[in-house]
This record gives structure tokens, C-alpha cells and sequence, in this order.
């Protein structure tokens, strides 16, 4: 799929300089940008949920599996 944006200039020069740092593709960060930034179905709505969805999103990791790792690293 192609997808044509038209960046105001300052988000132009500021995409520019993040690829220029980090030495990426402008379209490689551009999808790495896109894929992390997806609307959700739904908003958490208690604190079970939230939690839920950051660790379906990678952002945290449950506590049993850090103790499983500890652990294994005791072993």
C-alpha cells in the first residue's frame, strides 16, 4: 500500500533530523511510527484493563514472568 502526506515544514525538518540521528529510512521509521501508534477498539476502562493492555502492548511484563527469569538465572 501507498500513502502520500503532505508534513507541514516543521514536521517535515523534524522527521528529518530523527532519521538523519538515527540513520533509518524515512520509510522505515515512518511505518515504525504508524504501526506503533494504532487507535484501540476500546479504552480501558479500570485499572485490570489497563494493565492488560500494556502488557499485551510489550510496555510492561508481569510479575510471575520476571520471577520465572530470576529464577532461571539463580539456576
Amino acid at each position: 500500500m501507498s500513502l502520500v502526506l503532505e508534513l507541514p515544514p516543521d514536521l517535515e525538518s523534524e522527521l528529518a533530523a530523527e532519521v538523519a540521528r538515527l540513520g533509518l529510512p524515512l520509510s522505515q521509521y515512518a511505518l515504525h511510527l504508524l504501526a506503533g501508534c494504532r487507535i484501540t477498539e476500546s479504552k480501558p476502562r479500570n485499572g485490570a484493563e489497563l494493565i492488560a493492555y500494556w502488557q499485551d502492548e510489550g510496555l510492561i511484563t508481569p510479575a510471575w514472568k520476571l520471577l520465572a527469569n530470576v529464577m532461571i538465572c539463580q539456576q
